[in-house]
């Protein structure tokens, strides 16, 4: 656990893999979601659910609409909402990186908290 006060998450990316730090891995989630907040639960699902199959799937949209059993078309327009709420994000390697850590871990991996 780290003590540091304050905690800033950037700085201790490999402490949350190592130690699954709760309070860091909510405040990454909070950090990179951010922009999804302000959507309802269910629109706000569907958009994190998008978001980390075309992070593991480097944004291939026709595995992305396999994986999620969406058409290709439904994959293009969910991210075209993502880049209108994420903007240059998505095309930042850190920041994917950050984002595909806070989607990673969880009981459903998809409400981070602070965001719901």
């Amino acid at each position: 656990m780290l003590t540091d006060d304050p905690v800033f998450v950037a700085e201790h990316l490999d402490a949350i893999i190592v130690h699954r730090d709760t309070r860091l891995l909510q405040a990454l989630r909070s950090q990179c979601l951010a922009p999804l907040a302000d959507l309802t639960p269910a629109v706000r699902q569907r958009l994190i659910e998008t978001l980390a199959a075309w992070l593991r799937h480097l944004g291939d949209r026709r595995a992305v609409a396999a994986e999620l059993r969406i058409h290709p078309q439904t994959v293009r327009y969910r991210m075209a909402r993502l880049h209108d709420l994420l903007g240059s994000t998505l095309d930042d390697p850190a920041a994917r990186a950050g984002m595909t850590l806070a989607l990673a871990w969880g009981a459903d991996g998809m409400e981070p908290a602070g965001v719901a």
